[in-house]
């Protein structure tokens, strides 16, 4: 039996085809990974969450790509952007707090 997705579902959906379409990808042991690069997630994170940023500069991208690539290859991950999201979505976020 197949139900529709729930919005959380889809949600996720979306943000894993917005990164892969926004990354670039390399095939490695017969796996495509994909990765942003900073120029990527610069334009990313300014096409998608302009109002997360409020206007970040260059350097201000920079420091978050260094932030959030924990394993230092140059690249984010998948992982490191929901986490980066997540860490941006709870710092603009005022409706969260008690």
């Amino acid at each position: 039996m197949s139900h529709e997705p729930t919005v959380v579902e889809s949600s996720i959906v979306k943000l894993m085809i917005i990164f892969k379409e926004a990354a670039g990808a390399e095939v490695k042991d017969g796996k495509t990974r994909y990765s942003l690069d900073v120029k990527e997630l610069k334009a990313l994170l300014q096409s998608q969450i302009p109002n997360f940023l409020k206007g970040a500069s260059a350097a201000q991208i920079e420091s978050i790509f260094s932030k959030v690539n924990y394993n230092k290859n140059d690249g984010v991950d998948f992982c490191e952007y929901m986490a980066m999201l997540t860490k941006l979505a709870l710092e603009s976020d005022t409706t969260l707090e008690a």
